[in-house]
């Protein structure tokens, strides 16, 4: 069996177990307006399919080795600055522009910083801008920075517990690519059900600039949202919105 094979039993799993839990609550709700041994009948039905389902989804999913997330290259478009603090410039005077307001910088490693912009919530939305700083980015580094940017937004809000949508867009910028930027860029982004996040690279070795791509997905419509901000931040008018 091959690998597109697994993956498409395991996520057709995933999507009739959505359904049946769907079926099961709010679904119940119009169930109940059958006689009572109907409705009983019914619901166990789907909860017992519903169980079913979750018990194949488990005892496959070791089997098949997972859903495995593969690598998607990245959206190159070239660098137009000759320098990290001219593209910082344009930057900040953009992000300006676009009413987000500086929250706090705060260091990650001797020569690496985290600056993080928020815009005002709007319908229980927040849109968080990050610009990562580093020479060179490792997995080490990007820990500290994703703890670091989670300790701004609790700051900002007063609390640990955030209830608002959280939309980001993270930019990385470096000089040099490493193994770990590279993996950053080039894997297919993976949305949260509630918040969502669109990682992009910034290299000043290589005079580019690389947009994380999501392949598929329940929250595309995130990432295409997202990717449109920051292509209107950073006034790109020479690729395709």
């Amino acid at each position: 069996m091959s690998d597109r094979t697994k993956e498409l039993i395991l996520k057709t799993l995933m999507v009739i177990g959505m359904i049946l839990l769907f079926m099961i609550f709010p679904g119940s709700i119009f169930w109940s307006m059958l006689t009572r041994e109907k409705t009983e009948t019914v619901f166990n039905i789907i909860l017992f399919t519903f169980f079913g389902v979750g018990i194949l989804f488990m005892i496959l999913l070791p089997i098949f080795g997972g859903l495995k997330q593969k690598p998607v290259k990245a959206e190159k478009v070239p660098l137009a600055f000759a320098s990290y603090n001219e593209f910082l410039d344009f930057l900040q005077m953009r992000l300006m522009q676009k009413k987000y307001q500086l929250q706090k910088t705060v260091p990650i490693s001797p020569d690496g910083d985290v600056t993080v912009y928020l815009r005002t919530p709007k319908f229980w939305t927040l849109a968080c801008f990050t610009i990562i700083r580093v020479p060179e980015l490792s997995d080490e580094l990007l820990d500290i920075a994703n703890d670091s940017i989670t300790n701004i937004l609790e700051e900002y809000y007063g609390c640990e517990t955030i209830t608002d949508t959280v939309d980001m867009i993270s930019v990385f910028c470096v000089d040099r690519i490493t193994p770990d930027f590279q993996k950053l860029v080039n894997s297919n982004i993976q949305q949260g059900l509630k918040n969502g996040r669109l990682p992009v690279g910034v290299s000043f070795g290589g005079k580019n600039i690389y947009i994380a791509k999501q392949k598929d997905g329940f929250a595309i419509t995130k990432h295409k949202r997202l990717r449109r901000e920051f292509i209107n931040i950073m006034d790109l008018q020479n690729i395709n919105k």
